[in-house]
């Protein structure tokens, strides 16, 4: 993939409304939100060879190891890798004291690979994450108070399915003892 400017991929955006009309006005929204977001951020997918070559090394090791390695937070590059190929039923281990802040219910946006990867979480008596799966399962939630935070990570589904193509779900499980990243 050819590397763009954050200018030119919005750019991208805003000819195909021009183009498509006012039907994907939403959908390029969330689009030129997600790149942006992405920009700043830092968070993003491989885009040259060497970058490639660079995820697929440290890829690979986690696959075969089963976690991410003791104080290393799962990247978004790191999840997506894992999606397309690991091996169905995969499990995975991460270090759940290094996920980014986790501001109640939802890994906050700073580092933003925490939100991509962690997005929604669960935590149990303990203040720890409950394990959760890495998919892109529509969340449907009987709450009206949640409707918008749903409709939300409904459409950011939506690009991340586009992102990630064909792949395999799995699980990740946050461990909090050392012992459990040799």
């Amino acid at each position: 993939m050819a590397d763009q400017s954050i200018g030119a991929k919005l750019g991208v955006a805003a000819d195909a409304i021009k183009q498509f009309g006012g039907e994907i006005i939403e959908d390029a929204t969330f689009m030129a939100g997600d790149v942006l977001a992405t920009t700043l951020a830092g968070s993003k997918l491989p885009e040259t060879p060497e970058e490639y070559a660079a995820l697929a090394e440290r890829g690979t090791e986690i696959i075969r190891l089963g976690h991410a390695g003791k104080g290393n937070e799962l990247s978004y590059a790191e999840a997506w890798y894992i999606y397309k190929n690991a091996p169905k039923g995969f499990e995975l281990t991460v270090d759940g004291r290094v996920v980014g802040d986790i501001g109640g219910k939802m890994a906050t946006p700073f580092p933003l690979d925490s939100l991509k990867v962690h997005g929604h979480i669960s935590l149990n008596a303990q203040g720890r994450i409950k394990p959760g799966m890495y998919d892109f399962d529509p969340v449907v939630m009987s709450n009206p108070n949640n409707s918008l935070r749903i409709y939300i990570r409904n459409e950011l589904n939506q690009i991340a399915i586009r992102q990630h193509g064909a792949g395999n779900p799995y699980l990740i499980k946050y461990s909090y003892d050392d012992k459990d990243f040799k």
